[in-house]
């Protein structure tokens, strides 16, 4: 019997310990919908419909995109995303998100890392992790992104 009671207290002081060390983010309705508009950046992404990611880009928004070394301007942004959108099996997963919403709710940041892929040549997955920063603007009950920064995280460096 003292045997089932400390394996019991055992496994139940592991089972806290996890859901100890593995929190959940409490987000505002606003930070929600922040995320939501994120996610809609990475369905349309998935979807590769250029089209639908340029309309989630207000008209005079800004872009540092990931793949090329030039700032985008609304008038090339639609070109970028034909090009990116071409690549076979192109997909983006948020990898980290950190939502903060600002101004009375009309202004909204959404930063951290996401990992692009697609099928490279020899039919081989290509993974490219990146940083991001989204800055969104709130119109008509819309958050649109006013800027949008994307790098390429750099290789760590190995230790001598």
């Amino acid at each position: 019997m003292i045997k089932k009671l400390l394996l019991a207290a055992s496994l139940f002081a592991n089972f806290s310990f996890v859901f100890a060390v593995t929190p959940t983010a409490a987000y505002t309705p606003e930070q929600q919908n922040v995320l939501n508009a994120s996610e809609n950046w990475q369905q349309a992404i998935d979807a590769r419909n250029p089209k639908a990611i340029v309309a989630l880009y207000d008209n005079n928004a800004y872009f540092y995109p990931t793949f090329v070394n030039e700032i985008t301007t609304p008038q090339n942004l639609y070109n970028y995303f034909v090009k990116l959108t071409a690549k076979p099996q192109l997909q983006v997963i948020f990898d980290q998100e950190h939502p903060r919403v600002y101004a009375n709710d009309t202004v909204a940041v959404n930063s951290g890392l996401y990992t692009f892929s697609y099928l490279g040549p020899h039919h081989h997955t290509i993974e490219v992790p990146a940083r991001f920063t989204f800055v969104y603007l709130k119109e008509n009950d819309q958050w649109l992104i006013i800027e949008h920064h994307s790098s390429v995280l750099p290789e760590k460096q190995k230790k001598k």
